[in-house]
């Protein structure tokens, strides 16, 4: 983790705040806390942004939805799965919890791969589903740190949100 953070430093000039990984081992959250990371983003157990604590510390979790365009065309190496499918499959996702958010604050988590969705003809697909969210009301694009930064002001009004550590 440290080297991967270091080497993601020295080719962007930027650190990173927030990581998601395919896997994470039962120390990956501890570890995040330790270096300084604001937001990870693996589990699949939650609705909504939560927050792991521990030693003082917060990580906040910007959980993931088995909707993404991995799961929509099947996997990234098959040529199956409909673009029109998928489609109908993220729609009805952000449609309900656009009606949703009425009532409360809800939250989207589209992933998408661009070996994934950027091949010819699924490209359109995604295109579509990002013309269909501008349409409705109220709605934010925002990235993982913005999102990570509104629920510790916001959410769970955190005093002090967590700076990443000096690289070591």
């Amino acid at each position: 983790m440290k080297r991967t953070t270091a080497m993601i430093r020295g080719v962007t000039g930027r650190t990173p705040v927030g990581w998601r990984s395919c896997t994470q081992s039962p120390n990956s959250l501890e570890l995040l806390m330790e270096q300084g990371y604001l937001f990870n983003s693996n589990s699949f157990s939650h609705d909504l942004p939560f927050l792991w604590e521990s030693g003082g510390r917060v990580l906040v979790e910007i959980p993931r939805q088995p909707f993404g365009d991995g799961r929509t065309y099947q996997h990234r190496n098959n040529d199956a799965g409909n673009p029109h499918d998928t489609l109908l499959i993220w729609k009805a996702m952000f449609d309900e919890l656009h009606e949703e958010s009425k009532l409360a604050p809800t939250y989207v988590p589209f992933q998408f791969h661009p070996y994934i969705s950027g091949r010819p003809g699924r490209a359109r697909t995604l295109r579509s589903i990002i013309r269909h969210m501008k349409q409705a009301d109220g709605v934010w694009f925002a990235t993982g740190s913005e999102v990570a930064r509104w629920c510790l002001d916001e959410v769970f009004k955190v005093k002090a949100a967590p700076r990443m550590a000096a690289a070591s």
